[in-house]
Order: structure tokens, then C-alpha cells, then sequence
């Protein structure tokens, strides 16, 4: 602890020193307790995980630390493979492949089709680890500052954009789930680094392209990409209001036309494209996340492939390493194409033994979504699984504090949305581009997590990235002048 105090300290001297912040306009002094909050909502997590998981391999603030350890503990008697493993060289090497194997969390099935966005932390903490030795609290204090300083570029990108401060401010710094998933030693907050420096470059390279930060950004995007790939999906967003913003400067209009009408026809093709071939990916996607949420004992008997209930499989389920057979006779679950089908009963005794293929304890806050078949039924789910997003979890779903903060987030939301009707104010033709981009992201963001996701809890965390560019959105839309000189009229009549 002590050593994680001691670094926020040096932490606090950058913050007066170093030009990115005292450009940012905001006081070094508040830039050290807006740090301070954010690595007391990190210590807070880590406290949480460490007393109410019971199980370090099912917390992902220490799995990933957890598999980084191991690969350390080996690197001690051979460090060329912590180098190999640290930057992806010569992954067939046999000493490389046998620490891997160590690992629980580096080869996913789930993630077969998509990259493994697990890898990142664990290189992350593995990169700090001689630095740490594994101490906790080092590896909180600079995750976090990478967390935080995505977070500033945000709010420079933001201030910059809408000269809007305080609305920035807010929007960046005081979302309470926004800063609480991004500050502990999780992939999120890796993610919201990348984020926020890809915003800010892709503001500058907006006022002015150079090769310089377009390759930053190029670099931020790999960074996205490698944190969590479905947001650097969904940023095609702002790549097309690079493009417009750069358009409406072009004078000659047979030109800016034309290439306005290649562009679309181009992203036209590659969207439809893409999307038919993305709708599999989603299918799979929304199977394997409603399989853990439900959780149960993943068993093959008879090339037969069964689902058991956790709780049933707990009670009458006698273990021999890694397979089994039951007490007493059951009925499960079919399970083909990663969905339970028909009932299937399996009999007790030593003779009906199975194999034991895998073992979810299953989400407590379980929600129905409808199923994905093809693209009409995902474009007829959409305003399902967007209002999910955005709405739940509903009063009657909410069993613990982190629901409750969300609870009181969402309402919140809903309100400033209607002040937003109201007293709306519209923004500049320039800023309109950054907000139907914004908006665009959000949405997209929340289609593929209101698709694929069946459980609150999940659905709370992985929507933080979409949180600061939703709230500034509607916070710059909102007239305050208006909303002023109407409460003014008000109590001016009641008088």
C-alpha cells in the first residue's frame, strides 16, 4: 500500500509539471483530487472483488493479474520468454507454448472468431511487473493514471470542441459508473486511455491533417481494438466525420460531390456487406453469453452433449476428476448449437458416467432478450435492445448498490433527455457533425451490447465507454438561458 501511495505522489508532480496538463485548463490542484476520487473508486473495486468473490479465477481484477504472475514466475529462469510473450514474438516457440498453457484466460473459446481481447491486460500486467513485483497497488496506481489520462484528453477534446468547460467536466470526470469501471485494474480502463487519446487526435487531425498524429491515431484504434474489438467497430462513426469535416472545407463543389457520392456508395456496400456476415457472429455471440448467464454443468454422455442446472448438478453430481455421474436420476437440457433443445433424461450410477466438458456458475441478474435469427430480426429487436441499455435495470431489478447507482443514473438521464426537448438549443453546423458521431457510436455500441448480453451486471459495465460522449451530447444540447428565463417567468407570475 505504502508504495502505491508514494507513486500517486510522483503522479501529483506530473500534474503541475507536464505541458498536456496544464494545457488542459484545468487546475493541477484539481486535476490531483480528481485522481485521488478515481483511485479511491479503483481501491474500492479492488476491495470488493477481494471480499465478495470467493473465487480469484471468476474476478477479473485478479485473473488477468493472476496469469501475468505466472508468466513471471517463469520468466525468472528463462526472461527471453518474458520478452517473447510481452510483444508477441514467436508464439510457437515450445517454452513459450508450455507457460501458456499455465494460463486460464489466454486461450477463450468464446473469443475463437474474434481477438482475444484478454491478452492486453495481461501483457499490461505483466509489463509492470518488474517494476511491482506483483504488488497491487502499483499495478492500480498506473493503470489508473493511463485510465485517467485518456480521460483528460477526453475532456480537452470535449472543452475544445463545444467550449463548454463545466458540461465537459461533468461529463468526463463525475459519471459515477464511468469512473468506477475505468479504475481498477480491469480491461476497461486500458480501453478508456485509448478512447480518450483517439478523440483528441482525431480532433486535431480534424483542424489539420499531418502524418504525425494520423498514425497516433492508427495507434489508439489498435489499442481499442485489442481492449474490447467491438468498440473499434463501432468508431467507423468517427472516421466518417473526419471525412465530412475535411469535405465541407473543399470549395470546388464538382469535387466535394463526387466524392461525397463515392463515399457513401462505398460505405454502403461494405455496411451491407458486412452486416450479413456479421449477423452469425452475433447469433453465436448472444448464445454463448445467454449459456453463462444461466450457468450449469456443460457434460457429454454418449457423444451427446447435456446442460444440467448448476444447482441441481451441485447437489447429485459425484466427481472423478475430470468426469462424473449422478446420484440419482435427472432431466437436463439438449444442448445443440450452443442452445438448450429438447429434455433429455440421464441416468444415475457408475455405469451412465460422463465427461465433464465445463462448469458456469451462472449470472444472478438475468434478463430475456429476444433471439437473433437473421438481420430482420435484429432490426425489429433494436429498440429492445437499446432500451435495455439505456433503461434497465428497472427498480424491481435492482438487489445491490452498484444496481441502485445505476438505477438513479438512468433516471437522471431520462430527465436531462426531457430538459433536453425542452429548452433545446442547436449547435453549430461543425459541432452537429461531432454529435451525430457521438450519437452514432452510441448507438451502435449499445445494438451489440443490447443483442448479445442477458445480464444487467454485464450490461452496467460494458456500456461505460458509450457514457461521457451520451451525457456531454445531451448536456450541449440543453439551453440554459431558456431554461433560465422560463423559471424566472415563472416565479415573476407566482409573485
Amino acid at each position: 500500500m505504502i508504495w502505491g501511495v508514494i507513486l500517486f505522489f510522483a503522479c501529483c508532480v506530473l500534474f503541475f509539471r507536464l505541458k498536456f496538463f496544464k494545457s488542459s485548463g484545468i487546475n493541477p490542484s484539481f486535476i490531483s483530487i480528481l485522481f485521488a476520487l478515481k483511485l479511491f473508486s479503483g481501491i474500492c473495486l479492488l476491495f470488493i472483488y477481494t471480499y465478495f468473490y470467493e473465487d480469484r479465477k471468476t474476478g477479473d481484477v485478479f485473473k488477468y493479474l493472476d496469469d501475468s504472475k505466472i508468466i513471471w514466475n517463469y520468466s525468472k529462469f528463462n526472461l527471453i520468454v518474458y520478452f517473447k510473450i510481452l510483444f508477441g514474438i514467436d508464439n510457437a516457440n515450445n517454452d513459450v507454448i508450455s507457460v501458456l498453457n499455465c494460463l486460464d484466460h489466454w486461450y477463450l473459446n468464446s473469443n475463437a472468431n474474434f481477438i482475444t481481447d484478454s491478452r492486453l491486460i495481461i501483457r499490461f500486467n505483466l509489463l509492470l511487473y518488474p517494476i511491482s513485483n506483483g504488488n497491487q497497488y502499483i499495478h492500480l496506481v498506473l493503470l489508473g493514471l493511463w485510465s485517467f489520462l485518456g480521460q483528460v484528453a477526453l475532456y480537452k477534446t470535449f472543452a475544445a470542441l463545444f467550449n463548454e468547460k463545466t458540461k465537459a467536466l461533468i461529463a468526463v470526470f463525475f459519471i459515477p459508473s464511468f469512473v468506477f469501471w475505468s479504475s481498477g485494474i480491469l480491461k476497461e480502463g486500458i480501453l478508456v486511455g485509448f478512447l480518450g487519446f483517439f478523440t483528441w487526435y482525431s480532433y486535431k487531425l480534424s483542424q489539420k491533417i499531418t502524418f504525425f498524429n494520423f498514425i497516433k491515431l492508427l495507434v489508439m484504434w489498435l489499442g481499442i481494438l485489442f481492449s474490447k474489438f467491438y468498440v473499434a467497430f463501432c468508431l467507423i462513426s468517427t472516421v466518417l466525420n473526419l471525412f465530412f469535416q475535411h469535405l465541407i472545407k473543399v470549395k470546388n463543389n464538382v469535387i466535394k460531390f463526387t466524392s461525397l457520392g463515392l463515399v457513401i456508395t462505398a460505405f454502403t456496400i461494405f455496411f451491407f456487406a458486412f452486416l450479413n456476415s456479421s449477423v452469425k457472429l452475433l447469433v453465436e455471440k448472444q448464445n454463448q453469453f445467454i449459456n453463462v448467464s444461466k450457468g450449469g454443468y456443460f457434460v457429454e454422455q454418449f457423444k451427446d452433449t447435456i446442460r444440467i442446472e448448476y444447482e441441481l448438478g451441485n447437489k447429485i453430481i459425484l466427481f472423478k476428476k475430470d468426469s462424473g455421474y449422478l446420484d440419482e436420476s435427472l432431466r437436463g437440457f439438449a444442448f445443440v448449437n450452443l442452445k438448450d433443445t429438447k429434455n433429455i433424461e440421464l441416468k444415475a450410477g457408475k455405469k451412465n458416467s460422463f465427461r465433464i466438458l465445463k462448469i458456469i456458475i451462472g449470472a444472478k441478474s438475468n434478463i430475456k432478450i429476444s433471439e437473433i435469427n437473421d438481420i430482420r430480426s435484429l432490426i425489429k429487436n433494436l429498440p429492445e435492445y437499446i432500451s435495455n441499455v439505456v433503461l434497465r435495470p428497472f427498480p424491481n431489478e435492482t438487489h445491490n448498490f452498484f444496481q441502485l447507482v445505476n438505477l438513479i443514473e438512468n433516471f437522471a438521464f431520462i430527465i436531462a433527455f426531457i430538459i433536453c426537448i425542452i429548452w433545446f438549443k442547436k449547435p453549430k453546423f461543425v459541432q452537429l457533425l461531432w454529435l451525430i458521431s457521438f450519437l452514432v457510436f452510441v448507438f451502435i455500441l449499445y445494438s451489440l451490447i443490447g443483442s448479445t448480453t442477458p445480464v444487467i451486471g454485464a450490461i452496467v459495465r460494458y456500456k461505460i465507454p458509450a457514457l461521457p460522449f451520451l451525457w456531454l451530447t445531451i448536456f450541449v444540447l440543453i439551453d440554459e438561458i431558456k431554461m433560465q428565463k422560463f423559471f424566472k417567468s415563472v416565479s415573476t407570475k407566482k409573485i
